[in-house]
């Protein structure tokens, strides 16, 4: 069974159950030379030893919105285009459970 997990998508909602996850990623040996692999077999330990450039955008976003209290989602919703999508937005529930 291949998960993925996102927990730096969290960091803004839940910094402590974020770096929990963040933790649990490095026991499987998920972080590389160049970020953090694509996916891991959490029963066996295998890892897919592949990067995403759209994971690693989404990581270093996450942690720059979490440092500088949201910065780039300011930013993006100071802009037209990303005013349009934020009724959507509002309707959905998110939970990390």
């Amino acid at each position: 069974m291949k998960k993925k997990w996102v927990p730096f998508l969290a960091l803004e909602y839940a910094p402590k159950e974020a770096w929990k996850n963040i933790e649990a990623l490095k026991k499987f040996n998920m972080a590389g030379k160049y970020g953090f692999y694509d996916s891991v077999n959490v029963e066996t330990g295998e890892l897919t030893k592949a990067y995403l450039a759209l994971d690693q955008g989404m990581i270093i976003i996450s942690i720059a919105n979490y440092l500088k209290d949201r910065v780039i989602r300011d930013y993006f919703h100071s802009d037209p285009i990303g005013k349009k999508p934020e009724a959507l937005l509002r309707k959905e529930v998110f939970s990390i459970r």
